[in-house]
């Protein structure tokens, strides 16, 4: 739906097309850098391997933060900020998906949080450092 979205604005508002490519481009880095890191620092066994039940998923990576909601709460922070009826749906959707997983086994409670926290945050200080040195350069 973004991609659709960035396609539509791309040809009638260059700002819109920019602030959705910010959104994408903050949760690409929150997932993947902030992520990774986070993960690598503090490794954290996913429940259903903690409690040595039977899963059908063979993820092993750890579980702290959840990548999806760290991904939809940067993502929906960031589209927030152009399209606040949109940015809710992407935060509602962040919590849908955010339960489904600990559902499933492969997330606690404190790892959806650590996701929102951390998703929100990367956009946030990425909103900051972006208003600060980029349009400080094109104005």
């Amino acid at each position: 739906i973004l991609i659709i979205a960035l396609a539509r604005s791309y040809k009638n508002d260059i700002r819109r097309f920019w602030d959705y490519a910010f959104a994408i481009g903050s949760a690409i880095i929150a997932r993947f850098v902030v992520a990774t890191v986070i993960r690598f620092v503090i490794p954290r066994e996913r429940p259903f391997l903690a409690l040595h039940l039977p899963h059908l998923l063979t993820d092993l990576e750890s579980a702290f933060p959840s990548g999806h909601t760290i991904f939809m709460f940067a993502l929906a922070t960031g589209v927030w900020f152009r399209n606040r009826a949109f940015g809710s749906f992407l935060f509602a959707s962040g919590m849908i998906i955010g339960c489904a997983r600990m559902a499933a086994g492969v997330h606690y409670p404190s790892d959806i949080l650590g996701g929102m926290i951390l998703g929100i945050a990367t956009t946030l200080i990425l909103h900051g450092l972006s208003d600060r040195f980029l349009v400080a350069k094109l104005a």
